[in-house]
């Protein structure tokens, strides 16, 4: 994903950029890497972003200008968590049971739903319609997963 598509994804003004960068990741400022971005909410934070390796920054629409390119939002942090998703999308697991998981007799399972290798799901517990519960999770006793 280059920085442009990321920007219009997050409804953005780019700032500062061609918008043709690959985008490597998304993270903090303390886990700023090379051709990441990084969400600032203060100018400390910018500071340090702009002394780091990130690519980009996501910041308020009111923040001032900066030696690196900006993605400017109403809001970093909603704009930053949106990012997450689109960088690191979920892995979606099969429908069904896998053969190493522990599941309760009368556990309900609605349709669609799966549950991944070596989870354990309690008695009396229900996993809602297309729900996801990924490896090695524990869900206890009668508990409504939707």
């Amino acid at each position: 994903m280059t920085l442009r598509e990321l920007a219009a994804a997050l409804s953005a003004e780019l700032v500062g950029a061609a918008g043709d960068e690959e985008v490597a990741g998304v993270s903090g400022v303390e886990g700023a890497a090379p051709g990441g971005v990084v969400f600032v909410v203060d100018e400390r934070r910018l500071a340090m972003a702009e002394a780091g390796p990130a690519l980009a920054v996501i910041a308020p629409e009111g923040e001032r200008d900066s030696a690196k390119p900006m993605l400017r939002v109403a809001n970093p942090r909603l704009a930053f968590a949106r990012a997450l998703a689109l960088v690191y999308p979920t892995r979606r697991l099969e429908e069904g049971v896998d053969p190493t998981a522990r599941i309760a007799d009368d556990v309900v399972l609605g349709e669609g739903a799966a549950v991944g290798a070596y989870a354990v799901v309690g008695e009396g517990s229900e996993i809602g319609r297309g729900a996801q519960i990924h490896s090695l999770v524990s869900i206890g006793r009668d508990v409504v997963v939707v």
